[in-house]
């Protein structure tokens, strides 16, 4: 009877993969461009999307660029929209964020939180939206998700 329930699991699964290709196998494919002017961004549509990353922009801030590609999994995660990154209402861009707070690396969530208070560095990033507000976002999700490394005032 084990034997025959882990033939069925393993069927079950196989199925799965080949029933949503998209959500499985490049779930996480991440693919390089330096052209783009942001660490990272989903490029593609709803249905078929990949996350792009900046190779030479994440080598100044690994840490920010690693909260970002959670960011924009985010999206293709919560089956947002895609759309160019400063497109998405700042509602839209919370639950993202929120997201990378829960999903990323206690440190790169400190950092990505020190960056956006940083706004003369963080332009050079091009992050949209009001970076304070999303500051704060970020620090209040990892709180909760007991993933601050900072202080909790």
């Amino acid at each position: 009877m084990k034997n025959h329930t882990i033939k069925i699991l393993t069927l079950f699964s196989l199925f799965i993969f080949i029933a949503m290709p998209d959500r499985v196998s490049s779930q996480s494919l991440t693919v390089s461009d330096t052209q783009i002017p942001y660490l990272a961004m989903a490029k593609g549509n709803s249905e078929r999307s990949m996350i792009v990353s900046n190779p030479v922009l994440c080598k100044e801030v690994p840490g920010p660029c690693h909260f970002f590609i959670q960011h924009v999994q985010a999206h293709r995660l919560l089956n947002h929209l895609i759309l160019p990154p400063n497109a998405y209402p700042a509602s839209t861009e919370a639950k993202a964020d929120c997201f990378a707070a829960y999903n990323s690396r206690g440190q790169d969530v400190l950092d990505t939180y020190k960056l956006l208070l940083n706004s003369d560095k963080a332009s050079k990033y091009s992050i949209p939206g009001n970076l304070n507000d999303r500051a704060e976002n970020i620090r209040t999700c990892a709180i909760k998700a007991k993933n601050w490394l900072g202080e909790v005032n």
